[in-house]
Formats: C-alpha cells, structure tokens, sequence
C-alpha cells in the first residue's frame, strides 16, 4: 500500500506544480498529510531541480503529442501555439487522460481564452476547432458501445 502512494505522490510532484512547490517546502508534512509514514525522508532526497526537469520533460511530450493531433493549428501560431500551450498545462491534466482528449481539452482552452491569447491569425481558432470537431468524431468512432 505505502508503493501504491509513493507511486501516486511522485506522479503528482511530476504533474502539479503548486503541489511540487508545497512539498518542497515541508516534505515531512506533505507526505504525512497524504497518508506516507516513512517515504517522506526518501521522497525529500529528490532533488527539486531534478523533479521541475522532469516535469518539463513531461510536458514538453504532452506538447509534442498535442501537436501532432493539431498539426494546421500548431502551423497557423506558429510559436504562439508553445506558448499558449504552457499556460494551458500549468493545471495538471485528468488522471487517465489521453493525448486526443488533451488535443480537444486545449482546443476548448484556446477558444475559452481567445481574448486574453489575441490569436493571430484570427482564423486559427476556427481551425482549432475544425481539428478538435474531427479529433471528436474520430474518438467516438472508436469508442465501444454497447447497446442492450
């Protein structure tokens, strides 16, 4: 059981970055706090510096993934696509969320924030969700149903 908590901790200092801050802070604490006894000494040896360059890691193929799935909307921004990207990935996504509903959730993410971004060209939030509407209609097609 301590595994199966330890396992779930680090994936949250990996994924969460006010979590991996508050940790860091006080680890005998956090740790105790999320129900570990002895793992606090061992989690607190990582190094922070270690654990943000994993974290970038992480993100930096959450990216990689997302483009993949929005290659007119990633041509269209240009860089902007990256930097709207990251302040998309600053909340950590859904357990057990795949990158085709990561590509659809920033998708919603660019329109939601349209104003805040200035989107240039104009038209690629169009584009956005002309990807994200396929993406969509791929993934139900896919998807198991069954019907009684």
């Amino acid at each position: 059981m301590e595994l199966a908590l330890q396992q779930k901790l680090v994936a949250r200092l990996a994924t969460d970055r006010e979590f991996r801050e508050k940790f860091f802070g006080d680890p005998a604490r956090v740790a105790a706090h999320e129900g570990l006894t002895v793992a606090a000494e061992t989690l607190s040896a990582i190094h922070q510096e270690q654990m943000r360059q994993f974290a970038r890691l992480l993100r930096t193929r959450r990216l990689a993934q997302v483009a993949l799935r929005l290659p007119l909307t990633r041509k269209a921004l240009g860089q902007r696509f990256a930097d709207c990207f990251r302040n998309y990935a600053v909340t950590p996504p859904p357990p057990g969320q795949r990158p085709t509903e990561d590509a659809i959730a920033f998708a919603q993410h660019l329109e939601s924030h349209t104003a805040e971004y200035g989107l240039d060209p104009a038209w690629a939030l169009s584009l956005a969700r002309y990807e994200a509407a396929r993406l969509s209609a791929e993934w139900e097609d896919r998807r198991l149903v069954i019907r009684a």
